[in-house]
C-alpha cells in the first residue's frame, strides 16, 4: 500500500518578525517616485516546515503463534482471513499423551517427596542414633549386670566357706563368669551409645539429603513448567489470521508455528528523509499519512524511530 508520510515541525518565527520590522522602518525618501507606500502590522506566529516523503504502509503488530509442546494436531479452528478475539482458541493438540506425561511428572514429584522425607529421617538418626530413653535403658542394664555379678560372687564365696561339693562350687564359678560377660557387654553397649554419632555416617547422610533435595526441586520445576505450557493456541490480541501452517492430524514439534495473526489497527511506514531535513525531525514528532488509494484521507501518525546511520545511494544521503 503506497503512502505519503508528511512530518510537520514547528519553528518559532523570530526572523519573520525582524524582517517585518525592517520593512516598516524604511523612510519615504527611499521609495521610488510613483509607488504607493503600504504599512503592514507586525504579527507573531509559528512557521511550519513540511517534510514530505513516500513509503509503504505495513502491519506493525504481527505474531507467530507456536505450540508449546509436541504432539498431534487435533483441530484447527480458524482459516486465513478470519477475525479473532483475544483469548480465542485457534488450534489444539490431542491431549492423551500430554495427560500421561503430566501424570508421570506428578508421580515423580510424589516419589521425590517421599525420598526427601526418608533422607531427612536418616540424617536425624545419624546425628542422634539413640534417644535419651535408650541411653537410660542401657545404663539400667549396666546397673543390673553389676548387681548380678555381685550376687554371683557372694554365692561363690558362701559356697566355698561352707565347704560345698566341688560340683556346686564349679557351678557358682560359671555363674560369676557369665555375670562378668553380661556386665562387659552392657558397659560396651552404653559406651557405644554415648560415643555416637559417627562423623562419617553423618557426612554420608548429609550428602544423601542434598541429593534428595535436588531431585525434589527438579521434579517440582518439571511439573510446574509442564503445567505452564498449553496444548492450545490462544489469540493474544484482537486481530485477523494472516497464515495457517498446520492442519488436523499433523505431527508437530515444540515450537512449531501454527498460526500467524496481525492487528489491523496498527501500521508503520519506513521513509527516507534527506540529510538537510533530518535535523528537523524528532522522536515523538507529529506526522500525517495520506494514502494514494484513499484520496482526501489523512491519518495521524507519530515518529517512532530515527536511524542513527545514513543510507547513501548515488551520492545522496538520507536517513
Amino acid at each position: 500500500m503506497k503512502s505519503i508520510l508528511k512530518i510537520i515541525v514547528i519553528v518559532i518565527a523570530f526572523s519573520l518578525v525582524g524582517l517585518s520590522v525592517s520593512l516598516i522602518g524604511c523612510s519615504e525618501s527611499s521609495q521610488p517616485e510613483g509607488t504607493d507606500n503600504q504599512i503592514v502590522p507586525v504579527q507573531r506566529g509559528d512557521l511550519t516546515i513540511d517534510i514530505t516523503a513516500a513509503g509503504n504502509l505495513a502491519l506493525s503488530r504481527t505474531e507467530d503463534l507456536a505450540f508449546e509442546i509436541a504432539g498431534t494436531v487435533e483441530e484447527v479452528l480458524v482459516e486465513e482471513g478470519d477475525s479473532v478475539k483475544e483469548g480465542e482458541v485457534l488450534a489444539k493438540l490431542d491431549t492423551s499423551e500430554w495427560d500421561k506425561e503430566l501424570t508421570n511428572l506428578e508421580m515423580d514429584l510424589v516419589q521425590a517427596e517421599i525420598n526427601l522425607e526418608n533422607a531427612e529421617l536418616a540424617l536425624e538418626q545419624a546425628e542422634e542414633p539413640y534417644s535419651r530413653d535408650d541411653i537410660k535403658s542401657a545404663e539400667a542394664a549396666v546397673d543390673s549386670a553389676e548387681a548380678s555379678l555381685e550376687y554371683a560372687e557372694w554365692k561363690l564365696d558362701e559356697a566355698e566357706e561352707l565347704g560345698d561339693e566341688e560340683l556346686i562350687i564349679r557351678g557358682y564359678e560359671l555363674g560369676v563368669i557369665n555375670a562378668e560377660a553380661n556386665l562387659e557387654y552392657a558397659e560396651a553397649n552404653l559406651e557405644a551409645m554415648e560415643d555416637a554419632p559417627d562423623p562419617d555416617e553423618v557426612k554420608i547422610k548429609e550428602l544423601q539429603l542434598e541429593l534428595a533435595e535436588a531431585h525434589f526441586e527438579n521434579a517440582e520445576e518439571a511439573l510446574e513448567e509442564a503445567l505452564e505450557n498449553s496444548p492450545e493456541i490462544i489469540a493474544p490480541f484482537d486481530g485477523f489470521v494472516t497464515k495457517v501452517n498446520v492442519e488436523g492430524g499433523d505431527e508437530v514439534l515444540k515450537g512449531t508455528v501454527a498460526v500467524t495473526i496481525a492487528d489491523p489497527d496498527e501500521f508503520e511506514a519506513d521513509i527516507l528523509v534527506s540529510e538537510m531535513d533530518i535535523l528537523q525531525v524528532e522522536l515523538g514528532g507529529e506526522a500525517w499519512v495520506q494514502v494514494d488509494a484513499m484520496q482526501g484521507l489523512s491519518l495521524p501518525a507519530e515518529v517512532t524511530h530515527i536511524s542513527p546511520t545514513a543510507t547513501i545511494s548515488s551520492g545522496v544521503v538520507n536517513y
